[in-house]
């Protein structure tokens, strides 16, 4: 019998040697305790153990039998041996295809595979994106602040203090991103959990580790940016003027019939807000599906 089995009929006790009936006592005779083996699911990873007992193959005659090799060469150069043993006792046993226990596990959990490739592709470009509008943000910040950033240079700063003055700016939405995933991640996490098996969707080493990942992908993106506004020349910097954008109206015709154009002085209106707001909800849904995915990763190592 199994490890819960015997646990749950004697707990505490040796269960070598114990008796116990399947039916009724008085017309069936008792079994005896031979051996205990370790649990196993036969019937699908999402289910717990279930209680099992191994009787003689000659007590409950089935017309379907299985039997299972244990060999340390490959199982696929073993189907003819096997075959050919069989058919030595008996050339009227039907055998069927050999299977490897590697393959019908995987047929078990195919549908499971599928869901969490999936949702590594969702990862994946969610992660880009994220990575991809944390660099663009920054780096049109960094060309608005061309001339402060030279100011700054200018008046005495240090381009180490640029440096993380940028990076500073261009984590800040990443990591309000991934505070915000973590949330929407434990809020799914009732969803999610049909696809984890032995991982808890609350695992602190596995949030730990989405925002590890997350935090990566945008201090990566930061870099390049950051770098160029260090490098910025004080003197270049101040003496570039930045043209302000003209706007033409359509032409109209006056009280003469001739062509009036208007022209009105418009300026550059800076868009690293909602920029920066675009940022963070890609933070959220790259965290939340890193988090997803390294929980499934966890499922398919186990």
């Amino acid at each position: 019998m199994s490890q819960k089995t015997a646990k749950s009929l004697w707990p505490g006790k040796d269960p070598l040697g114990q008796e116990f009936s399947r039916g009724n006592p008085a017309t069936e005779k008792p079994f005896t305790v031979v051996g205990v083996i370790a649990d196993a699911r036969t019937v699908s990873l999402a289910k717990p153990d279930p209680m099992l007992i191994y009787v003689p193959y000659w007590y409950r005659v089935e017309p379907i039998a299985g039997l299972v090799v244990r060999t340390h060469q490959d199982p696929s150069q073993m189907a003819d041996v096997i075959r050919q043993t069989i058919w030595g006792v008996d050339r009227g046993v039907p055998v069927p295809t050999v299977r490897a226990l590697g393959g019908m596990v995987a047929d078990s959990v195919a549908n499971q595979h599928f869901e969490m490739n999936l949702l590594l592709l969702f990862a994946v470009s969610a992660l880009f994106l994220a990575g991809l509008g944390v660099y663009g943000v920054l780096t049109y910040s960094v060309a608005q602040r061309y001339r402060e950033i030279g100011l700054r240079l200018a008046l005495g700063a240090q381009r180490a203090n640029v440096y993380w003055l940028v990076l500073r700016d261009g984590l800040l939405p990443v990591a309000i991103g991934a505070i915000a995933g973590i949330a929407v991640a434990f809020g799914s996490a009732r969803v999610v959990s049909s696809l984890l098996f032995e991982v808890s969707p609350y695992d602190p080493v596995l949030s730990a580790g989405a925002v590890g990942l997350l935090l990566a992908v945008g201090t990566t993106a930061c870099l390049l940016p950051a770098r160029r506004a260090a490098a910025v020349e004080p003197m270049q910097a101040l003496r570039t003027v930045t043209a302000p954008r003209i706007w033409r109206e359509p032409a109209s015709l006056d009280a003469a019939n001739q062509p009036k154009r208007r022209w009105k002085r418009t300026l550059p209106v800076s868009t690293m807000s909602t920029s920066a707001v675009a940022v963070s909800s890609q933070s959220v849904v790259a965290m939340a599906c890193t988090w997803t995915i390294l929980g499934t990763g966890g499922c398919s190592r186990r």
